[in-house]
């Protein structure tokens, strides 16, 4: 009998931490532990459910106060992924401290952000030992002036999540269409509208948009505004006056504690976004890009659809710039740097193995 590739993995004992309420980063660390075969421990009930409800082929622990111990991490697993940038440092140094053990964390992003332009300190990137990387473009940031030349290991994956909804496709496509697009009056062209939270950088738009593209909507458009988690934690206000706003709205439904991202993307015809990571995401179905930003900086996310100008009528910029064809080398470009070239999720998870087994 020819021995396994789990048996020959370095770290025979790996899980991922979700803590807190950071439910977005389950669907970054949910395809990780599909494909190890590792459990998702967290202390939160919220995100134990939806881990369950959305990726019934991994294993949620839910270990809650004295359960979540220092000793029981060093006890039972020996190398631990995470979506926290802080986590490694502060965790990992309480393990060693309590328990003498080292246990390696690897920084899974969630998702190819472009935080760290304006403010180095929010690119996690650079404070990592170990880190699973997308493509070149985190390479060069893990290279970059920012550095700090602390990463020991950097495994570079390409765009798992999307080989894994493309794997599972037929699961994820139902919940989406039961969850959001049934919900619709009726069926028509759709936007996207995925605004990132207001971090030290002032990326988001949200505060100063979201109401107007409610108030405006014309009647030919389907509108889905999908929270980020830190806009409800950070701005609470606003996001529920929101979602009251658009509560029993025939064409808008306001999405907060959804993870799944690829089957959404999958679904829209338009995306509008500002600096959120979801944008390099929609890269993949190359269509319209739109984007509302609320500060000057331009990334290379932004040359791959249409900046609307300030005080323009938001929706008559999207009529009239539809046709975005003559942008689509610059997209299929930009999503090449940030992700590589395509994969199965069996490649994905093979190449995972065979990475951590040589590199760490």
């Amino acid at each position: 009998m020819k021995p396994t590739l789990k048996r020959k993995l370095i770290y025979s004992k790996p899980a991922a931490l979700n803590t807190g309420n950071l439910i977005h980063h389950l669907d970054h660390l949910g395809p990780l532990c599909c494909a190890l075969d590792m459990p998702l421990i967290t202390d939160s009930d919220e995100i134990y459910l939806a881990a369950k409800k959305y990726y019934p082929k991994i294993t949620p622990i839910l270990r809650k106060n004295k359960n979540f111990t220092i000793d029981y991490l060093a006890k039972n697993y020996d190398s631990l992924f995470v979506s926290s940038k802080n986590v490694a440092k502060e965790l990992g140094g309480l393990i060693h401290l309590k328990t003498q053990k080292k246990i390696p964390f690897f920084f899974c992003p969630h998702g190819n952000s472009d935080k760290g332009l304006l403010c180095p300190e929010m690119d996690p990137l650079p404070y990592q030992e170990r880190v699973l990387i997308y493509g070149e473009q985190m390479k060069e940031r893990l290279m970059g002036k920012n550095a700090h030349h602390k990463c020991k290991t950097a495994v570079q994956t390409g765009n798992y999540r999307l080989a894994y909804y493309k794997r599972y496709k037929s699961f994820y496509d139902a919940i989406i269409e039961r969850k959001v697009f049934s919900k619709f009056a009726k069926k028509q062209k759709t936007i996207l509208y995925a605004p990132t939270w207001n971090d030290e950088e002032n990326s988001s738009s949200f505060t100063s948009f979201f109401e107007i593209l409610i108030k405006t909507l014309p009647k030919h458009y389907n509108l889905i505004i999908k929270l980020h988690p830190l806009l409800l934690e950070y701005s609470p206000a606003k996001a529920y006056y929101c979602s009251n706003l658009a509560k029993n709205h025939p064409q808008i439904q306001v999405l907060t504690k959804l993870p799944l991202i690829y089957p959404l993307l999958n679904k829209i015809d338009i995306y509008l976004g500002d600096f959120s990571s979801i944008g390099y995401d929609f890269l993949a179905f190359d269509r319209p890009l739109f984007f509302l930003k609320p500060s000057k900086t331009k990334t290379p996310l932004h040359s791959c659809g249409k900046i609307i100008p300030p005080k323009t009528p938001i929706f008559k910029c999207v009529d009239k710039h539809q046709d975005q064809s003559l942008l689509s080398p610059i997209r299929k470009k930009a999503y090449l740097h940030a992700f590589g070239k395509s994969l199965s999720f069996q490649a994905f998870k093979k190449s995972l193995y065979t990475k951590l087994i040589h590199n760490s």
